[in-house]
């Protein structure tokens, strides 16, 4: 069951369904971090977000999680700009002396 998040004094409330809870999973995690899966996975995997395992299920302490995202909004990130090069897509070359579609109407 997903709640919406609500908006409260100009800034985006918690949403309602992780508010109360310690413990978060995976999805729920992601949610309350407005992350995906994915990069809640990277960070337990880096080692860099606490996380207990219960079984095959892991859990996120949403203290935890509160402090490690705290971290990465301190953290300046360096900007990297890519130099992108321009593809260009030419057509096919045909062989003139071995070409399928002039011989096929040669032989007829």
């Amino acid at each position: 069951m997903l709640v919406q998040a609500s908006r409260s004094n100009n800034a985006l409330a918690m949403p309602e369904l992780n508010k109360n809870k310690r413990w978060l999973r995976i999805e729920a995690a992601a949610e309350y971090a407005r992350a995906t899966p994915g990069f809640i996975k990277a960070h337990i995997r880096n080692g860099k977000l606490p996380f207990a395992k219960a079984g095959k299920r892991y859990f996120i302490d949403r203290i935890d999680l509160d402090a490690f995202l705290d971290t990465l909004r301190q953290t300046k990130v360096p900007i990297t700009l890519v130099a992108v090069r321009p593809i260009i897509i030419q057509p096919p070359q045909h062989d003139v002396e071995h070409d399928p579609v002039t011989e096929q109407t040669d032989r007829e």
